[in-house]
Parts: C-alpha cells; sequence; structure tokens
C-alpha cells in the first residue's frame, strides 16, 4: 500500500489517503537570495533517465539545506503562505472550500481559473530559473523512478540527517538532508522529515477517481523520514520546501 499525505496549510486541514493497488516503499531561518550556481553541483548519474543535482537549490554542499520554495515560486521569502502566495486571490475563496481561489496550474472548477495546466512552465521552476542551463524540477514520475530503482537508507552526512539513495544499476549516490518544511514564518521538522517539490499538480488515477478527486492546491512531492518510509506526499502550495533539480543526459 502507497500512502499519499495531503497537507493544505498551517490551521487548514489534514488529511490521509490510502491508495489501494500501489507499493509501499520502504540553514537558514531567514529568506535569502539563491547564490549557488550550478557549477557548484555535481551532476549524479544514477542509470536512471535524467541526471540528478547532488544538492539542494541554494545550498553550499549536498548536506545543506538550501532555499526554500512555495511551489510555483522561484525566490525565497520570510513568511509562507495563502495570503501572500503568488498564484492565488487570497481575498477570493475558491468554490465547497476554505482556501483562496488558484489564478495558475489549475484543473478544477471548484479550484479557481481552470487553464489545464499540469506542469510548472520554466518561468515559475525554481531549479531553471535560480540555475538554467537546463536544470528544472523534477516530475513525480522521475522521483518515482528513483524511489523504485534506488535503496533509500537513513543516514547523516555531515552530520545532517537524511535519505541516501543508492542506484540498483550502477551503485552511486545520491543524498537528501531532511530539511523539514516551512510554513507561515515556521520553520518545522528538520532532521526528521524530507520534503521536496516535483514539477507537477496531482492527477487522480481514473480507477482510484471515485476515491479522492484531483486538488490543484497540494502538489506531490518526495517525503521520507527516519523511520524509513519514502512515499508520496501532497503538499499546500502555498509552503515552503526544498527544491532538488534533475537535467536530461542528452
Amino acid at each position: 500500500m502507497f500512502y499519499i499525505m495531503v497537507f493544505r496549510g498551517k490551521n487548514i486541514r489534514y488529511s490521509l489517503i490510502a491508495l489501494l493497488a500501489c507499493v509501499m516503499l520502504s540553514s537558514c531561518n531567514n529568506a535569502t537570495t539563491t547564490q549557488t550556481s550550478a557549477e557548484q553541483s555535481n551532476v549524479i548519474d544514477l542509470g536512471l533517465s535524467v541526471l540528478w543535482a547532488d544538492r539542494n537549490i541554494g545550498a553550499d554542499s549536498p548536506s545543506d539545506y538550501g532555499d526554500y520554495f512555495a511551489w510555483g515560486e522561484t525566490t525565497p521569502k520570510n513568511t509562507y503562505s495563502w495570503d501572500n502566495y503568488k498564484y492565488c486571490k487570497s481575498g477570493e475563496l475558491s468554490i465547497n472550500t476554505d482556501l483562496p481561489l488558484i489564478t495558475k496550474y489549475c484543473a478544477e472548477n471548484d479550484c479557481g481559473i481552470v487553464d489545464n495546466k499540469k506542469i510548472l512552465e520554466p518561468e515559475d521552476d525554481a531549479a531553471t530559473q535560480n540555475w538554467g542551463n537546463g536544470w528544472r524540477m523534477p516530475t513525480l514520475d522521475e522521483y518515482m523512478e528513483l524511489i523504485m530503482n534506488c535503496d533509500g537508507k537513513w543516514t547523516e552526512r555531515d552530520g545532517i540527517k537524511g535519505c541516501e539513495f543508492t542506484s540498483k544499476k550502477n551503485g552511486n549516490k545520491v543524498f537528501f538532508p531532511a530539511a523539514g518544511r516551512k510554513d507561515e514564518k515556521s520553520l518545522s521538522d528538520t532532521a526528521s522529515v524530507g520534503l521536496y517539490w516535483t514539477a507537477c499538480i496531482y492527477e487522480t488515477p481514473s480507477y482510484l477517481s471515485s476515491l479522492i478527486s484531483s486538488d490543484a492546491y497540494t502538489p506531490p512531492c518526495l517525503n521520507f523520514n527516519h523511520n524509513d518510509a519514502i512515499r508520496g506526499y501532497l503538499f499546500g502550495r502555498s509552503c515552503g520546501l526544498p527544491v532538488r533539480a534533475v537535467r536530461s543526459k542528452n
């Protein structure tokens, strides 16, 4: 069983969705402008469809947390909330929810302005805007490829807790620090939870559409914790999460 957790923002609501027919697989407090360049990051070939950066956007080393971004935004900030999220109308609530209208990347009438955009455009991709040179945020499929083709292990690097993925194809490794998340002004779950944005909004598989609908508010992300649980997670797009970049092999 593969659990997808949903978090839409502080004091809003949590829900847990068990998706059947899937598989369960086993710093900085202040906003700063990202300084890390693509040249500082080593490219890691795990034998997969894309190459992975060895560190987060804004990080000085593979164990550094780096910067935090709201989904679809390209610069870090001091406060992460729906009130200052780029792609919503904070004064207007969507149909049947207590959340503001989404103004971009929306496929549901009850969430906001429908544009049917499902993948972040380059101008809204934190990896592309900060590193350029072919770097972009991973898709959900690329994170699932990472999970399925690597052994994930909770470990430490330079005294920082996180998850190390070792390729089953060539033995190469990539480390993701447990950098937690930012909600409002708070930095939470460091050293115990890793959350990393994907570049796409969540779409419910057709065979599960009767159980859960797609949700423009909660894009999927990679999630891991100290219990060695590695899974998909749906997280409120106004929250600040770290970003790991990928690039084409061509």
